[in-house]
């Protein structure tokens, strides 16, 4: 049976998308915040995509959708984390806006347009841990595929 919704889902589009990109190869992408994280960026930081309420797709076949993309950094403390998680949050939001336009998924969906609705700015969590949540807010344009 043929897949009957022509629309690309952004969030996995992205879960798939950002681990390929240089300089942050080989990050990894989640869907879900597991409740015991720190184990997890143990490995390394991980990117939290979600799609949350808002956006739609006023023309058929184009689905604008926001999307919030949460940086997780393990570390000490320390300023040097506020600044790794900085870093990797503006380094993410440059490949979002420079090179996630244009970009073609294997199966045809098209990004057209990505801009900023919230910049990269440091988030609560727990203030138990020594993790250091960045999260932003994009506008992601993808243009269904053609179907004949």
């Amino acid at each position: 049976m043929a897949d009957s919704d022509p629309y690309a889902d952004p969030v996995k589009l992205l879960c798939d998308w950002l681990p390929l990109q240089e300089p942050i190869f080989g990050v990894r992408t989640a869907t879900h915040v597991p409740a015991d994280l720190a184990p997890i960026l143990a490995d390394g930081p991980l990117i939290h995509v979600t799609r949350p309420p808002g956006g739609g797709d006023d023309v058929p076949g184009i689905d604008v959708a926001l999307i919030d993309l949460d940086v997780y950094l393990a570390g000490d403390g320390t300023n040097q984390d506020l600044a790794g998680a900085q870093r990797l949050a503006a380094t993410v939001r440059g490949l979002m806006r420079f090179a996630l336009p244009g970009h073609t998924t294997s199966d045809g969906h098209r990004v057209s347009r990505v801009s900023t609705d919230m910049v990269p700015v440091e988030l609560p969590y727990d203030p138990d841990t020594d993790i250091t949540r960045y999260g932003a807010t994009y506008r992601v344009t993808v243009h269904s595929r053609t179907t004949t």
